[in-house]
């Protein structure tokens, strides 16, 4: 009995412990690959409810991590150069949005969705460069 509370309690420290992890295509070299980021900010505020990020959760039409996964979501994401889709979600205490995207990505290029909180939505886009004006992605309605 002793042996097997042993087990559990080592198995949960270890899922305690899971990286945040960052999706890169196995082989590639990251300069030849697109590399998105969530424009979160605030992730270490004092009050939990203070802070905002922006996850990557599904990208080509597969889920990034399965609903029982105990990792954390990535707020980074490499792909390689052409056409991709992605879908992100806003977080922030128990508001959320999603959003979907669709890209042609470029090699060597930052991509940057970004958010702005209004009284009744969210609104989320993307651009080339932290502070990029242009639009680097195409909305797609989610379904």
């Amino acid at each position: 009995m002793k042996k097997f509370v042993s087990i559990i309690v080592a198995a949960m420290l270890l899922c305690g412990c899971s990286a945040e992890t960052k999706f890169i295509p196995r082989g590639q070299d990251l300069s030849q690959t697109a590399h998105f980021i969530g424009d979160s900010y605030d992730v270490h505020a004092s009050h939990s409810g203070d802070a905002q990020y922006i996850f990557f959760t599904e990208a080509d039409g597969k889920q990034l991590h399965g609903y029982w996964d105990v990792r954390k979501w990535s707020n980074e994401l490499y792909l390689l150069p052409g056409h991709h889709t992605f879908k992100v979600r806003f977080a922030r205490a128990s508001v959320h949005a999603d959003a979907k995207f669709s890209v042609d990505a470029k090699a060597g290029a930052t991509y940057y969705v970004h958010h702005a909180i209004g009284a009744y939505d969210v609104k989320l886009w993307v651009t080339e460069g932290a502070h990029g004006t242009k639009m680097a992605a195409t909305p797609i309605p989610i379904t």
